[in-house]
C-alpha cells in the first residue's frame, strides 16, 4: 500500500477512546504514522468491534494495513454477511487488498423450537409480561429460531406494545433478507437458477431439487452448475443441508425472492 494512502487513513485519528467495564479513557495526540505504530504495538493486544462493517469507507485498506503491520489487533466484524465478505473481505477476489488473509468466522446457530420459545417466555418475564403460548407458537413458526427476528419481534411487542408486531417483524426482515439477497446475486450470472432453487428447496434432497429446478426454468441443468449454485447459497447461509436434504435458513427467504 502507498505511503500517501497509508496516511490519508490514519491523517483522520486524533484521539483513542477505550472504555473498560463502563469506565472511560480518552487519549488524544497528533502523532506521525511511524509514532502512532510504535504506540498501538506497546498497547498489547487490541480487540476492535466494527458492527454493520460494510458501511465503513475505506475499511479493506485500513485492514490490510493493520493485518501487516499491526499483528497486536485484532478486529471483530459485523453486518451484511454478503457485503462483508465479498466488499469488506473481498472473498473470491484476487485484485482485492485483503484477498488471502486469514480470517475466522463465527456461524450465529438457529435456536431449535423449543429454545425459541424459551428465549420469547424468558424475555417476556424479565419485563413482567405474559405471553400466550399461541402466540410463543404462532411467532415460532413465522420466524423461526433466527434470534435477530424474535428480538426484534420481542421489542415490538412488549416493549412498544405493537398489535402488529408480528406483521411488522415480517415485513422488515423479509425486506433486509431481500437486500442481502440482492448484494449476492448482483455478482452471479445465473440470477435465475439461483432463485429458482430458494424457491423451490424445502426438506428436498439434491435429485428432487435438480427435478424442481430444471422443470421450474423449462430447460436441463448442469450438473456442475447445479452443484456450484447449492454450495453458494450455503456458503453464505441460504440454504443449509441435513441429513443429505437442503432447507431454506430463514422461512422468509421465500417471500424476499419475489422482491428482487
Amino acid at each position: 500500500m502507498a505511503k500517501e494512502k497509508k496516511e490519508k487513513i490514519f491523517g483522520k485519528i486524533e484521539s483513542l477512546n477505550i472504555a473498560i467495564y463502563g469506565v472511560g479513557f480518552e487519549f488524544s495526540f497528533k502523532r506521525s504514522l511511524p509514532e502512532m505504530e510504535r504506540f498501538v504495538r506497546r498497547a498489547g493486544d487490541l480487540y476492535v468491534f466494527i458492527d454493520e462493517a460494510q458501511y465503513a469507507k475505506d475499511l479493506d485498506l485500513f485492514l490490510a494495513y493493520s493485518y501487516d503491520r499491526l499483528p497486536n489487533v485484532h478486529f471483530i466484524l459485523s453486518g451484511s454477511e454478503v457485503r462483508v465478505r465479498e466488499e469488506v473481505l473481498g472473498v473470491g477476489q484476487p485484485e482485492h487488498p485483503l484477498f488471502g488473509r486469514h480470517f475466522a468466522e463465527v456461524v450465529m446457530e438457529r435456536l431449535s423450537k423449543a429454545q425459541s420459545k424459551e428465549f420469547l417466555f424468558k424475555g417476556f418475564e424479565e419485563v413482567g409480561l405474559e405471553l400466550r403460548e399461541e402466540e410463543a407458537e404462532e411467532v415460532v413458526e413465522n420466524l423461526d429460531g433466527l434470534i435477530g427476528w424474535l428480538t426484534f419481534y420481542g421489542y415490538e411487542r412488549a416493549i412498544l406494545k405493537n398489535p402488529r408486531a408480528l406483521k411488522k417483524t415480517r415485513d422488515l426482515a423479509t425486506s433486509l433478507v431481500a437486500s442481502e439477497l440482492f448484494h449476492f446475486l448482483k455478482t452471479r450470472k445465473s440470477k435465475a437458477l439461483y432463485l429458482s432453487i430458494l424457491r423451490k428447496v424445502d426438506g428436498t434432497s439434491w435429485n428432487q431439487l435438480l427435478h424442481r429446478v430444471s422443470k421450474a426454468l423449462r430447460k436441463e441443468i448442469n450438473d456442475h452448475s447445479f452443484t456450484h449454485a447449492l454450495k453458494e447459497l450455503e456458503r453464505y447461509s441460504f440454504i443449509f443441508k441435513r441429513d443429505g436434504k437442503y432447507y431454506l435458513a430463514d422461512p422468509l427467504i421465500f417471500d424476499a425472492t419475489f422482491k428482487l
